[in-house]
């Protein structure tokens, strides 16, 4: 996918995807839901 002309990737945190480290959904089919994270910003 393009984004104002430069690629775009999605990594998954799933460990679903047979082509890892991208995401192609399958978090949606598996229910997968990545811990909640705090972050703090200055």
């Amino acid at each position: 996918m393009l984004v104002d002309g430069k690629p775009l990737t999605y990594l998954c945190h799933c460990d679903g995807p047979l082509r890892k480290p991208y995401c192609n959904g399958t978090h949606r089919k598996i229910g997968f839901k990545a811990p909640e994270a705090y972050v703090e910003t200055p």
